[in-house]
């Protein structure tokens, strides 16, 4: 462990309740927080909320809700719940409901935005396969589809790569973790596919993409080395393995450093281009990426810090 590496404290919002955040757009102006009580849209820049959705009563007592995602210019959401998307009108009401089988594990699937303002999500179909649906924004119909090997996941992440394409992570708890790039059709046409990569290993998770969006980031499924890939051949550039260290899923690219998390010392730390590691002095939340710098997400807010 080298020298500490000063960081400065950029924005913070106290909210109790919080349980996941995403950014909503390749940028990271806004983010979507998924709380105890409802979803926020949250500026990116200084954390201030922007937007406030709570649950529909018809849906407010089910558990196991999925990641979402919020159209900032017209206030609309997508959320995955355990049996249906459902898009919400900027005061609440449901304009949209797609219903679709039941998620049979802890998770719920996701629900994205691409840069186009069209509406996304990954649906179980039965006998333990998925589909990555395009939804049609005015009435939820399906526009395009693709079948995805996919089996109860634990957890579903979105991320924006840029020019159309969104990146979708999943975890299925120590069995498996596998990524696709999905960007959506222009033609639109009823029962068209979608354009999909579909990354060829079982046991990475995506966890962030580079500013210029020809990079991505991924964290090994037990905890173990980093790896910086290229997009969208995906070839190995460069592997982070540190010897007797291992890491927390969550890591992310903040200047010419990657922030991350070491699981057994429960420190984070900013490691430089020749893998030194520079112990950082911030708090002990979950990490998500922003612009040029990460959240600290924990149950009761956010944090957001940047290296000096």
């Amino acid at each position: 462990m080298t020298n500490r590496v000063e960081t400065e404290l950029l924005a913070q919002l106290e909210r109790s309740g919080v349980e996941l955040a995403i950014a909503n757009d390749a940028a990271r102006e806004t983010f979507s927080v998924l709380t105890a009580d409802g979803l926020l849209l949250v500026s990116g820049r200084d954390l201030q909320v922007l937007h406030e959705w709570r649950y529909p009563t018809s849906i407010k007592q089910r558990n196991g809700w999925g990641c979402h995602s919020i159209r900032s210019p017209d206030l609309l959401a997508l959320m995955s719940t355990p049996d249906a998307v459902q898009m919400l009108e900027g005061e609440g009401s449901i304009r949209w409901s797609y219903d679709h089988a039941s998620w049979a594990g802890i998770g719920s699937g996701c629900a994205w935005f691409d840069e186009a303002g069209r509406p996304f999500a990954v649906v179980p179909v039965g006998n333990g396969e998925c589909e990555i649906v395009q939804l049609d924004s005015a009435s939820g119909g399906v526009v395009a589809k693709n079948r995805i090997r996919l089996r109860d996941p634990a957890g579903m992440t979105p991320l924006h790569q840029g020019n159309g394409w969104i990146g979708v992570s999943e975890s299925e708890g120590e069995n498996a973790a596998r990524a696709w790039w999905v960007r959506g059709n222009e033609l639109e046409s009823l029962h068209s596919r979608l354009e999909v990569i579909e990354a060829d290993w079982d046991s990475e998770e995506l966890t962030d993409v580079g500013p210029r969006g020809n990079t991505v980031l991924t964290t090994a499924l037990l905890g173990g080395r980093l790896a910086i890939r290229s997009f969208p051949g995906l070839g190995s550039l460069r592997n982070i393995d540190i010897e007797d260290e291992e890491f927390h899923l969550g890591a992310c690219f903040v200047g010419s450093c990657v922030v991350a998390r070491l699981y057994r010392r429960q420190i984070t730390v900013a490691i430089d281009f020749d893998n030194r590691l520079h112990e950082l002095e911030v708090g002990a939340g979950w990490l998500v990426p922003a612009a040029n710098s990460w959240l600290e997400v924990t149950r009761t807010g956010l944090r957001r810090w940047a290296l000096k």
